[in-house]
């Protein structure tokens, strides 16, 4: 069994606890649990969801921006780059 997860978002970091719950798992003490999104749900849940928070407007602006370049002919295979960060709350355990 790995010692930790990083889940895609939040829901599924989620339905991920409940389910290493069912099976005995303590998060944080047996298995560290990261995700992606930092929803409301991630500081609803307990423990608290270590989240990484992102800029959804970012995210959209930048969408938009790349689909106005495709629609216009121009080159399409760019990579974008999003700013994120670390939202720690207490479903990582701490190593000492």
């Amino acid at each position: 069994m790995p010692t930790a997860f990083v889940c895609h978002c939040d829901m599924a970091a989620y339905f991920l606890m409940n389910s290493l719950k069912k099976f005995g798992k303590s998060i944080p003490k047996d298995i560290s649990l990261v995700s992606f999104d930092n929803t409301d749900l991630s500081h609803s849940i307990t423990p608290q969801l270590t989240s990484m928070d992102i800029n959804k407007k970012e995210i959209a602006e930048t969408a938009f921006y790349a689909m106005e370049r495709i629609i216009q002919g121009e080159d399409h295979r760019r990579r974008y780059y999003i700013s994120t960060r670390l939202i720690e709350r207490d479903s990582v355990k701490q190593i000492t």
